[in-house]
């Protein structure tokens, strides 16, 4: 599940963590630009992104353009 706030803010939050072989191939479309993980700090480019990248250090991402 992914909620996008406006173009600034993108919330990110599989519906589930047990398994990822089931959705390792899955992609988020971001919007163009910067964008930063709140709870990581790890810094992602828009556009298609691998979802096992998004949430390789937690289970969620919140993502902040910056």
């Amino acid at each position: 599940v992914a909620y996008s706030r406006g173009d600034e803010v993108v919330a990110v939050a599989p519906r589930s963590t047990l398994g990822r072989g089931a959705w390792a191939d899955t992609r988020l479309p971001l919007p163009a630009g910067a964008w930063r993980d709140v709870l990581s700090r790890r810094e992602v480019r828009g556009g298609e992104v691998a979802l096992d990248d998004l949430v390789e250090a937690f289970p969620v991402a919140l993502l902040e353009r910056v």
